[in-house]
């Protein structure tokens, strides 16, 4: 917090480079896809391409995303069994387990 809008929306002046707003948009995306579609089974609808070209000027919208997104995903793991960790699913990075796709999400979260 604390952040404006347009400093959320600033661009390093280098060629490939996201704002803050993109790069949590992305993470946003990538942790509803990686929880609620890959381990859940949920479609989450996801447009990767579209989180790196977002922007906004009202930060409580993507604030409000971040935690629509964290109370489905809390759902999906409270709802998880251990047979749910153990089915192997598809991924894009090929069939992995829910363990692995739990992983796979706190290391593309940069989670500890």
């Amino acid at each position: 917090d604390g952040l404006g809008a347009d400093a959320a929306k600033w661009k390093p002046p280098v060629k490939d480079t996201n704002s803050i707003y993109q790069i949590v948009t992305h993470v946003v995306g990538s942790e509803a896809w990686w929880i609620q579609q890959i381990i859940g089974g949920v479609d989450v609808q996801r447009d990767r391409p579209a989180e790196f070209a977002a922007s906004g000027d009202d930060l409580d919208v993507l604030r409000a995303r971040m935690a629509s997104v964290a109370e489905r995903n809390e759902a999906v793991l409270r709802g998880l069994t251990a047979d749910d960790l153990r089915s192997v699913g598809d991924s894009t990075v090929g069939r992995r387990d829910g363990r692995w796709g739990v992983g796979g999400w706190r290391q593309s979260a940069a989670l500890p």
